[in-house]
């Protein structure tokens, strides 16, 4: 985000990755000891189950509060990103998938009784806001007609985040609540329109 626009910078690349981490830490039933929901929605993460790292400022911390090891293991393609968690789990074994706006988390094993078991609920979007009036920027280069939408506008909300995760008997809940701001339309016009002056 710079000048109330987003922009495209390598940052990108250190979200997706953060929010691919965050998700198998989130569905491993791991602590989590630090997290940052991007302050304004991305459709190409996960609505309320998503993260953002900036150093120095924003960081992504969890602990393995199980009894085994885990190992991290990140692999990627031109249009993939996978983390994958291996530990013990008592057999339990769980995928997750984003793609195309659909979410899908499959069991692949349903593990013995000592198995973590995870489940999540998101509400659905609560207080929602709408954008600031659109802001127009001048650029001779376009016709008196013309109008060039560099950003478009969106709504903010905020959202409730509930994990419950269940080991022998034991439930613990975890409770976020994610808030997304509303983001200002960005237009490019003639210099003549914002200057009320066209002919």
């Amino acid at each position: 985000m710079f000048n109330g626009a987003l922009v495209d910078t390598v940052g990108g690349g250190v979200s997706q990755f953060a929010t691919t981490l965050y998700n198998a830490v989130f569905w491993g039933g791991y602590q989590d000891v630090l997290h940052h929901p991007h302050s304004r929605y991305f459709s190409r993460y996960p609505e309320g189950v998503e993260a953002t790292i900036d150093w120095p400022h924003l960081d992504l911390v969890f602990r393995n509060d199980s009894a085994s090891n885990v190992v991290i293991r990140a692999e990627y393609t031109s249009t993939s990103l996978t983390v994958q968690l291996f530990g013990d789990n008592d057999g339990r074994a769980v995928a997750g998938e984003w793609e195309d706006g659909e979410s899908v988390l499959t069991i692949l094993a349903r593990g013995g009784p000592g198995a973590r078991v995870v489940t999540a609920e998101l509400s659905e979007r609560l207080n929602v806001t709408s954008p600031p009036a659109p802001l127009y920027r001048y650029n001779p280069d376009l016709g008196v007609d013309e109008r060039n939408n560099l950003q478009p506008a969106m709504d903010g909300w905020t959202m409730k985040v509930i994990r419950t995760v269940e080991q022998n008997g034991k439930r613990d809940v975890d409770r976020w609540e994610v808030r997304y701001l509303p983001l200002q339309a960005i237009v490019e016009v003639h210099p003549c329109v914002l200057a009320h002056s066209c002919p």
